[in-house]
């Protein structure tokens, strides 16, 4: 979680949400009310995981520019 910038506390969170909706018996309105939260988490990963891959694809074109200089 530390690449996709989570702060301390959104690990936690994270890490007791997915402990919490792994018990057997949870009801069913905290069972929705935890996947509604996992699901805010689920859209944040993918968020921050399209900036990484803009800061890749941007890396990778300053090393293919460097490279062509260097030819």
């Amino acid at each position: 979680m530390k690449p996709l910038d989570f702060t301390l506390e959104q690990m936690r969170d994270l890490i007791d949400i997915r402990d919490e909706l792994a018990r057997p018996r949870l009801g069913r309105a905290r069972r929705s009310e935890l996947t509604e939260r996992l699901r805010a988490y689920h859209a944040l990963v993918e968020h921050q995981l399209g900036r990484l891959r803009e800061r890749v694809e941007s890396a990778e074109a300053f090393a293919r520019q460097l490279g062509d200089e260097i030819d």
